[in-house]
């Protein structure tokens, strides 16, 4: 595809060529962190931006899978394509099923989950920590956290994920944070100081401002992943798991849009829960 945008500007005078940002115009508009923050594809309303090329081929799926024919169908609003029960085969495998249709083991083995709501996000969380066995509100080991803003003196960036490779530890009340050991999905083996907040009261916004201020500057913030959102997804790529239907916007575009970006999250294989 870069070959045949090179070729095109070469055919109009241009030797050399820079191209600022790739992208999939398809997928959900980023929410931006403050008025001064910018996107390259959407403006502040959510709108797309013009483009000189656009690349539409996906490439995170292997070619006849059932999930680019899905998100196609996505794309395109192909409404009896989009609203079927059942299974789409190929070079993978989508189901699309009623949640209720789920069971424990489907949600504890997922690779990974992703929702639409918050609210959803805390109680799936809250399910398969249950299911597998944690005893405390605070990591453990093999739990799973993302991390939930950027941290440049710990390399860390917003939607981050890793898993703990020991039980959280060494407490601190005056900075209300803990420690827990953590690979990361970038390869790299680190000790967090996380924020405590998010894990002793789930779901309440204003929680974390109970730490000091130079407490939440300095340490890292983050939270359970076995569930996380959408937008938290977004640049993410999995092997397989499970989308809990639930999709956002004000639009029948926009809502598909959610679902195109959640499902096209998934290289080989999903469950789709409506």
């Amino acid at each position: 595809a870069l070959q045949d945008v090179g070729t095109q500007l070469a055919q109009h005078g241009g030797g050399r060529f820079i191209l600022d940002a790739l992208g999939d115009g398809f997928q959900l508009p980023p929410i931006l962190d403050d008025d001064s923050a910018v996107s390259v594809y959407f403006d502040s309303q959510g709108r797309n931006l013009p483009v000189d090329f656009e690349l539409n081929e996906i490439h995170r799926q292997a070619e006849g899978s059932p999930i680019i024919r899905y998100s196609r169908a996505l794309r395109e609003n192909r409404i009896d394509e989009i609203n079927f029960i059942g299974k789409m085969e190929g070079s993978g495998t989508l189901i699309r099923v009623p949640r209720n249709r789920l069971a424990d083991e489907h949600f504890i083995r997922a690779e990974q989950i992703i929702v639409g709501k918050n609210d959803t996000r805390h109680r799936v969380n809250e399910d398969c920590r249950n299911l597998l066995g944690r005893q405390s509100p605070y990591p453990e080991t093999g739990d799973k956290i993302i991390f939930l803003k950027n941290n440049k003196d710990e390399n860390v960036v917003n939607g981050m994920m890793g898993v703990c490779t020991s039980d959280y530890y060494a407490y601190s009340e005056k900075s209300q944070t803990i420690k827990v050991e953590v690979d990361v999905e970038d390869g790299r083996s680190m000790t967090a100081n996380v924020l405590v907040p998010y894990f002793q009261d789930p779901g309440n916004k204003d929680a974390v401002y109970e730490a000091p201020g130079w407490s939440r500057k300095k340490n890292l913030h983050a939270d359970y992943a076995n569930a996380i959102t959408c937008h938290k997804s977004q640049g993410s790529q999995f092997n397989s798991g499970i989308v809990l239907n639930e999709p956002l916007g004000k639009t029948d575009e926009m809502r598909r849009r959610w679902q195109y970006t959640a499902d096209t999250r998934f290289a080989n294989s999903l469950i789709i829960a409506v």
